[in-house]
């Protein structure tokens, strides 16, 4: 009777009814073996993922502008067309444009100045293949300048627009 048993126990076994974990005749199931598979592919899949933002991160660009102007000049639009190619390869980047501004004149004219400034970089980087959902624009005036704007290269740091990936 208890070779019946045992039969019985070993024929169970191997159709596929469930063991417990960590006998040593247990089988990987076709459905466990794919999950296995499915759940590296997501790590890897993942893994590829953080190394392209970090990689994305690297990249950034600042584009100076003349006084009261917020047209992109030939420099602007050079820096712009190398950035806007490297990012084409990084889709999932979120790019930040802030725009920037000297203190000289009314701060609502700065505010007013930095923002078309930001936009108009933001339209540039759409207009050349990055989707304008992943940018994030606006102007900052001349509240966060760093500059000290005594001197003119003080001034020209002052009317930027820093294009940044996070």
């Amino acid at each position: 009777m208890a070779r019946g048993w045992i039969g019985l126990a070993l024929a169970f076994l191997s159709v596929g009814v469930p063991t417990l974990p960590g006998c040593f005749w247990r089988s990987p199931r076709p459905y466990e073996t794919e999950l296995d598979r499915m759940e590296h592919e997501r790590q890897q899949s993942e893994e590829q993922r953080q190394l392209a933002r970090s990689e994305a991160e690297h990249y950034s660009a600042v584009v100076y502008f003349a006084e009261g102007s917020a047209e992109i000049g030939a420099d602007g639009v050079r820096d712009l067309t190398w950035f806007a190619e490297r990012m084409r390869s990084h889709p999932e980047a979120v790019i930040d444009v802030e725009g920037f501004a000297e203190s000289d004149g009314s701060a609502a004219e700065n505010v007013d100045l930095s923002d078309a400034r930001a936009q108009a970089v933001a339209r540039f980087l759409a207009d050349h293949g990055i989707d304008a959902s992943h940018l994030v624009a606006g102007g900052l005036s001349s509240r966060l300048s760093p500059a000290v704007e005594a001197t003119p290269p003080g001034r020209l740091n002052n009317r930027r627009v820093e294009v940044t990936v996070h």
